[in-house]
């Protein structure tokens, strides 16, 4: 419905498709699309970042490179990969694929030719670039379901999950209010839970959860 709306209209009006990823990936995020292109502006020095966006095109670059666009609810930025790179990583470079990219950006001082000054040039490098899927498998250790109090369906809708998804590394928490105080409840080792973006989604479907929360 989203996509659809924005080749209507041009922009997303009701909400954006990165909002629940973006949330459930906020614990490793450093900043927006935004905060590059300010960097880019300000000249600024080199510092790590840790991005979310939704591709929107690919296109070749100078010198072999793959260029590929992506857009957060704050903007878009290109990034630029060498060729080996973009085709190792093409399956998650197709339009519309959300990918997490790691890496460095800022001023970078590069030799000048003989008689000529150094140039100083914005420079964006990658680290690793990841799908949604695989950042919520790597980073997303805890899980917790907001539920009401009391909640007789919670534990079916826990074991369906478990059962569709499987065992894995990730913590599993209760979360509901009793009395005006919240309670947070640590499930045990038997319900720990393989993290995906797929999980996450489908929690968010079943009856009792009314709101799921991630960290590392």
């Amino acid at each position: 419905r989203l996509l659809a709306e924005k080749t209507v209209t041009g922009t997303f009006l009701t909400d954006h498709p990165l909002r629940m990823a973006a949330s459930w990936l906020s614990h490793v995020t450093t900043f927006e699309l935004a905060k590059l292109q300010e960097m880019n502006i300000r000249n600024a020095k080199q510092k790590e970042y840790r991005v979310l966006g939704m591709v929107t095109g690919t296109r070749p670059g100078f010198r072999g490179k793959m260029k590929f666009r992506v857009i957060d609810a704050s903007g878009a930025f290109e990034f630029s990969l060498t060729e080996q790179l973009f085709y190792e990583h093409q399956a998650i470079l197709e339009t519309n694929s959300m990918v997490l990219i790691e890496g460095t950006a800022g001023m970078k001082s590069f030799k000048g030719k003989e008689g000529q000054p150094d140039n100083e040039v914005f420079v964006t490098s990658i680290s690793q670039l990841l799908s949604v899927d695989d950042a919520v498998a790597l980073y997303c250790d805890r899980i917790c379901f907001v539920t009401s109090e009391n909640s007789e369906q919670l534990p079916n809708d826990i074991n369906d999950l478990l059962n569709q998804y499987g065992q894995g590394k990730a913590q599993l928490y209760v979360h509901y209010k009793k009395a005006d105080k919240k309670v947070n409840l640590k499930l045990s080792e038997a319900h720990k839970i393989r993290p995906s973006y797929a999980l996450l989604q489908d929690a968010l479907t079943k009856p009792s959860i009314q709101q799921v929360l991630t960290k590392n």
